[in-house]
């Protein structure tokens, strides 16, 4: 069975030993797009603001619960990409290596393209804030590194049990509707039949007619044939 090789394990492969003038661009390079990232998501800059609480900071950035709106939020707010690639001219080779590490990720939106730091990048540049020189080169703090990673993934366990946690939630709480029950829902709210001022009359001419076979309507185009089912199982081996 071949071996399996996390994010950060490659991460200390690639960086365990760094040349001084190599250790400072990347470092300072991390460290201010960092204190850019942490003041977008207002995270108190103060001394009792540990490594671990910035780190679970930025994991909670990252959970699936999370709207889109949310992240856009961070993310249009940071330079394009373009900008800190000319602002860093001489780290652009390592750009390149960060962004294959997943230290770094690219982010491609119509106007422009952005970069995120990862936990993993977090990490990283903790370790290298921690790291020792000797003689000519830095040696990286790889015993941080591993005491984060195991944080790292219970935070990820956690998000993916809560979902599981969330599909119990939803099978005990919310009732078991048809389709029926979901059409006339939905027919209620598109007409603003939501209060008792504004409820549907059942019992004037032609409302029950019109309802039942918007019902029906919706009902049909939920069904599926036979030979829908083959097709969708032909498109999905692709």
């Amino acid at each position: 069975m071949p071996e399996y090789k996390t994010i950060l394990d490659k991460v200390k492969e690639e960086y365990i030993k760094i040349p001084i003038e190599k250790y400072e661009n990347i470092r300072k390079f991390l460290k201010e797009y960092w204190d850019l990232i942490k003041n977008k998501l207002k995270i108190e800059n103060k001394e009792g603001v540990n490594e671990e609480t910035q780190l679970n900071e930025l994991i909670n950035y990252y959970d699936p619960k999370k709207t889109p709106a949310t992240r856009l939020n961070l993310i249009e707010n940071l330079p394009p990409l373009e900008d800190v690639i000319q602002q860093n001219s001489e780290l652009e080779n390592d750009l390149e290596k960060m962004l294959e590490l997943n230290i770094l990720f690219k982010i491609d939106r119509i106007n422009n393209k952005y970069l995120l730091m990862t936990p993993e990048g977090l990490i990283f540049l903790f370790a290298l804030e921690k790291s020792r020189k000797y003689d000519y080169q830095y040696r990286l703090n790889t015993l941080l590194i591993e005491n984060y990673q195991k944080l790292l993934y219970e935070k990820f366990r956690e998000f993916i049990f809560e979902k599981f946690g969330n599909l119990q939630i939803i099978k005990k709480d919310i009732p078991n509707f048809t389709n029926k029950d979901i059409a006339i829902l939905l027919f209620l709210l598109i007409n603003g039949s939501i209060s008792k001022e504004k409820a549907f009359n059942r019992e004037k001419r032609g409302s029950e007619k019109a309802l039942n076979s918007i019902v029906q309507a919706f009902h049909k185009n939920l069904e599926f044939s036979e030979e829908d089912f083959q097709n969708l199982s032909i498109i999905n081996k692709y």
